[in-house]
């Protein structure tokens, strides 16, 4: 129709940009643990280590470790561990920052209010929204945010009740 809708981008620098930025590095630094953490079970199982659980496959304290046979495998996992601590201390840096960044914004107080809503998730709702005034209406707020009331259907037949959280199973 030729017609653009409008799209609401931060101010370059401000102080939001920058929560959201803090928030955006803690996520990655979060997901790349994830990453390293499959890598090193992985990593263990395909060197016939199978049954590995616990925190302590992290570790080069564990026992893991000393079922490996080839020194190669031995200080690549090593490695990996590396990178793991070093992802860990880069998380805890980008929490302390995402915290600090976070602490003059009133909004996160009453996020927290909510029951099952700790600092963390808090500040990253906070920090991904940045602004309310860039919505219409609260309710355009929670369907942007995944908490609006949805109808799913296939075939003309509902896939669940509406307003009801979907039971797996």
């Amino acid at each position: 129709m030729g017609e653009y809708r409008r799209v609401w981008h931060p101010d370059q620098k401000n102080d939001r940009a920058l929560f959201a930025a803090a928030a955006a590095h803690y996520i990655t630094m979060r997901r790349e643990q994830v990453c390293l953490k499959h890598q090193i079970k992985s990593r263990f199982r395909r060197w016939g280590v199978i049954d590995v659980s616990g925190e302590t496959v992290y570790s080069t304290q564990g026992v893991y470790l000393d079922q490996l046979t080839d020194g190669c495998i031995h200080t690549q996992i090593v490695t990996l561990f590396t990178l793991l601590d070093d992802t860990v201390d880069a998380q805890a840096d980008a929490k302390r920052e995402l915290l600090r960044l976070g602490r003059d914004y009133e909004e996160i107080t009453e996020f927290q209010k909510m029951p099952g809503i700790g600092p963390i998730p808090a500040h990253l709702f906070s920090s991904i929204v940045q602004t309310t005034h860039r919505f219409a209406t609260i309710q355009k707020l929670w369907r942007w945010s995944g908490l609006g009331i949805t109808n799913r259907s296939s075939n003309g037949k509902p896939l669940r009740v509406p307003g009801k959280a979907h039971a797996a199973g």
